[in-house]
């Protein structure tokens, strides 16, 4: 009786031992299967994080592309203390302001005046005028090409 038990039990024995060698196989399988999509995807975000890294100062790319990874410059002293009292740039509140200011004598007047209303294009030529509003540009003279001849 030993022996029949022994029999069988080393039957069982060696049915587990294939079927823990199956498995072994398996698993060295996909063990080199992951161990290749490992190192390919290693690869991949090597390139990926080199071409994060490129920028307009380290390749030809334009400067309107640097998008990710943008350099601050530090921050002026003065616009640091202006902070550090609550004051915004440009003009303080309270303060007079300076600017162009409109002349009363223009050299030239454009008026510009709608014939047609621009919704029902209704006739506007005799229509009241209610309310005009003025803008000025300012210009600096055409300059005209001279020429010197120096005789000697």
């Amino acid at each position: 009786e030993i022996n029949n038990v022994l029999r069988s039990e080393n039957g069982t024995l060696h049915f587990e031992i294939d079927s823990l060698r199956s498995e072994v196989e398996t698993l060295r399988s996909l063990n080199a299967t992951l161990v290749g999509q490992i190192e390919a995807l290693t690869t991949k975000i090597s390139e990926l994080e080199k071409r994060l890294g490129r920028n307009s100062s380290n390749s030809s790319l334009s400067p309107s592309s640097d998008l990710f990874g943008r350099k601050m410059t530090p921050e002026s002293p003065n616009r640091k203390a202006r902070r550090a009292l609550g004051k915004k740039q440009g003009k303080q509140p309270g303060t007079e302001g300076k600017h162009l200011a409109q002349r009363v004598d223009p050299d030239e007047v454009i008026n510009h005046i709608p014939t047609a209303c621009s919704n029902c294009k209704a006739d506007l030529i005799d229509a009241p005028t209610e309310s005009i509003e003025s803008r000025q540009v300012f210009d600096l003279p055409k300059q005209q090409l001279s020429c010197i001849e120096h005789r000697f």
